[in-house]
């Protein structure tokens, strides 16, 4: 995490305030800011792993009057006494923490055996895993019993192999489907964003959803 300084006057107007907080992220990177009291300054903050407006709404609650705290980009920009800045550079420690357990629900359709079977409802498989742990899953397959009626078994045939990562403040998912004895590689097959708490397709049948816990 970064932290950059520079000095302001206190009560700005609100156009004058957003301007100062504009102009900060086109500022280099230096040291810790110096002073104290009542004077507000303005500080620029860099977000590593965690979505900086999820991170603002946690630390609104240490603003005083006339402090405020913006977004800028991956930068949380504020304007705040020394006091309360320190304050968020503490909380930010744990906010802005790397990403390392996960939360996964898979929702795999279940292709029928025959046409006509009635279509099974998906398979839901919740997980637990690490970031950048390697899961392998064998697919269901819809196999009818004895009165006609379609149940889910496992086919060992093939298997999902997939890895969820977390890429700076960003997930992001590697899978491939492949033969159960081929013990394939995720990163040889497809890779993509995950947006967290949100269904996505990760193929075809099969949507993912993740939640970092953490």
């Amino acid at each position: 995490m970064i932290r950059t300084p520079t000095d302001a006057v206190t009560s700005l107007p609100t156009i004058v305030m957003m301007a100062i907080l504009c102009l900060t992220a086109l500022l280099p990177v230096s040291g810790q800011a110096q002073g104290g009291g009542n004077v507000l300054r303005v500080e620029r903050f860099q977000i590593d792993h965690r979505d900086p407006s999820g991170i603002r709404e946690a630390l609104a609650p240490l603003l005083r009057e006339q402090e405020h705290i913006g977004v800028i980009g991956d930068w949380l920009v504020v304007a705040a006494t020394d006091g309360t800045r320190s304050r968020i550079h503490e909380q930010l420690d744990t906010l802005d923490a790397p990403i390392r357990q996960l939360e996964v629900t898979l929702s795999i359709d279940v292709p029928a055996e025959q046409s006509g079977d009635d279509a099974p409802a998906p398979v839901i498989r919740d997980l637990l895993v690490e970031a950048g742990q390697l899961i392998r899953l064998d697919l269901p397959v819809a196999a009818p019993t004895d009165d006609g009626q379609a149940t889910t078994e496992v086919e060992t045939d093939n298997q999902l192999s997939f890895r969820v990562e977390a890429v700076q403040r960003r997930l992001q998912v590697s899978h491939v489907i492949h033969p159960a004895d081929a013990q394939a590689d995720p990163d040889t097959g497809t890779q993509q964003r995950i947006d967290t708490g949100d269904w996505q397709a990760l193929d075809e049948g099969i949507d993912i959803r993740v939640r970092p816990l953490n």
